[in-house]
């Protein structure tokens, strides 16, 4: 999707200057999980009951064993929409993961999975930036709508965003106009 403005500016009937303010959006349909397990009979489940939606581009999993992997992970160039961990790994556990993920990417939500169904450990995971809970063993079906929750609340938080740009982006367009004192922005036809 391309988002253009153009800033036509009049002076004297003639056309001082035409400003092309255009802004390329890349729309994915893919939807993006790290999931942070150290368990390897997980990361096949997961590719056998998403196969439908894997194979299909919906969905596609990358998988990283410990926190630290994790980490290593998201701060490459790849981008996810979402992050799937448990909390108790290897290496870096899933409660430091968690709070170096909010460090890192504060928007980017995370949902816990965890054989612990102490209220303690849900609580601790909320309190450092969980976006849901998942208890072991998963029930697949409630993981999937879990998933899809997550995923659509990611997609309105990214539209919003996206609007909100846009906003400003006008809102400083008009500001210039106004101090050079020309008419308002004319929008292209789509």
């Amino acid at each position: 999707m391309t988002t253009t403005m153009e800033i036509v500016v009049k002076v004297n009937g003639a056309i001082a200057i035409n400003i092309t303010i255009s802004r390329q959006e890349k729309t994915k349909m893919t939807s993006t999980i790290l999931v942070v397990d150290d368990e390897l009979l997980l990361e096949r489940l997961l590719q056998l009951r998403f196969r439908k939606k894997i194979r299909d581009r919906q969905l596609e999993f990358v998988f990283a064993h410990n926190g630290r992997e994790a980490l290593e992970k998201l701060l490459s160039d790849r981008q996810f929409d979402m992050v799937l961990t448990d909390i108790n790994m290897p290496e870096m556990d899933g409660f430091t993961f968690l709070e170096q993920l909010q460090a890192i990417d504060s928007h980017l939500p995370a949902v816990v999975m965890s054989a612990d169904k102490d209220l303690t450990s849900m609580k601790t995971a909320m309190n450092r930036g969980a976006f849901d809970f998942v208890t072991k063993p998963i029930d697949f079906h409630a993981l999937e709508v879990k998933i899809s929750k997550t995923i659509e609340h990611v997609r309105q938080m990214k539209a919003t965003m996206t609007a909100a740009t846009v906003s400003e982006q006008s809102s400083v367009t008009s500001s210039f106009a106004s101090v050079l004192d020309i008419p308002p922005l004319k929008q292209p036809r789509s």
